[in-house]
């Protein structure tokens, strides 16, 4: 499988080298064993051992933040008695409470439904409710108890709670947002806001920075593509400009694309490409002859296959 980007993480498979970051960062701490069905390793030569089990299978990922490369965890996906691709997870104890394995587990979840799965599955220790919110947080809905020997070594039964997410055939609504629209734009900027700057799903948004955005939607000289799926599942918005005009603008017509966004459950979908090429559309009717946007790491790739380039500041599409 793919290595995996977010927009915090990195999940990749599996190096030799590994050992040492996973006995450290986990298999040697109680804590994070305690809910899991493996002991927790005596040494690093244990982990070493247990490694080399994993390395070459493809559905294993090391989690590891961006810009280092050092695993903080492991997150795979096996294929259940029932046939059911099943999502296991493991996270360094320094590293909970930050939304790190919500965000790996959604990554997944929507890389099995892009490869063609209709159901994923996970379960959790009943005793470890903090696992079955980040299922829960992921979309996934409980479906029963079942019971799984304690350790893998072991015929003690413990109870486990299995939750499961259905991949959503519903087709997708797009359509250019309207006055009538202002609040789903305005739920779409602000969950797209949270997720870029890494804010705490209760963050408190300034009102005068809320004010100013819902103006902006009603007043400001914009395009705003909405994609719904009986509520809002992404957005994005296209933002004119007069410039006095160039040879090789001889409009003076400019645009910067902005506040593109798809709900997680959703992505990998060409759902933001859909919106994307919607608004380079309608920036073509209006005359426009250029459009710049910032791009994030992970979404490069796709602004580079609608034939927007790089430039010194940001990346530029010259409409031709």
């Amino acid at each position: 499988m793919n290595t995996l980007y977010t927009e915090r993480l990195v999940l990749r498979n599996f190096r030799e080298d590994d050992y040492t970051a996973m006995y450290k960062n986990w298999a040697s701490d109680p804590r994070v064993a305690e809910y899991c069905r493996w002991h927790t390793h005596e040494s690093p030569e244990t982990t070493k051992a247990f490694l080399k089990t994993i390395l070459d299978d493809e559905n294993q990922f090391a989690i590891t933040l961006k810009g280092k490369d050092e695993p903080i965890g492991n997150i795979s996906v096996f294929i259940n008695s029932d046939g059911i691709p099943e999502i296991g997870y493991v996270l360094g104890y320094d590293y909970w409470g930050k939304g790190i394995m919500t965000e790996a587990v959604k990554a997944l979840i929507a890389e099995l439904f892009r490869k063609g799965s209709d159901k994923v599955c996970a379960c959790h220790h009943v005793d470890n409710p903090a696992s079955g919110r980040v299922m829960e947080k992921c979309g996934m809905t409980f479906v029963g108890t079942k019971e799984l020997s304690k350790k893998f070594d072991s015929e003690e039964l413990f109870e486990v709670r299995v939750y499961e997410i259905e991949k959503n055939v519903s087709p997708v609504e797009y359509r250019i947002a309207s006055a009538k629209d202002i609040e789903p734009c305005m739920a779409s900027r602000l969950e797209m806001l949270k997720a870029v700057n890494g804010l705490p799903e209760d963050y408190a948004f300034d009102e005068d920075f809320v004010n100013a955005s819902r103006r902006f939607f009603l007043e400001g000289n914009q395009t705003t593509v909405l994609a719904l799926d009986e509520k809002a599942i992404g957005c994005a918005t296209m933002c004119y400009t007069d410039l006095m005009p160039t040879f090789s603008h001889p409009t003076g017509k400019r645009a910067h694309l902005m506040n593109v966004y798809t709900n997680p459950h959703y992505r990998r979908q060409g759902i933001a490409a859909k919106m994307v090429t919607m608004l380079i559309d309608e920036a073509r009717k209006r005359g426009v002859t250029e459009i710049s946007l910032d791009a994030t790491e992970s979404g490069r790739p796709l602004y580079k296959k609608l034939g927007f380039e790089e430039s010194e500041e940001c990346m530029v599409l010259v409409i031709k």
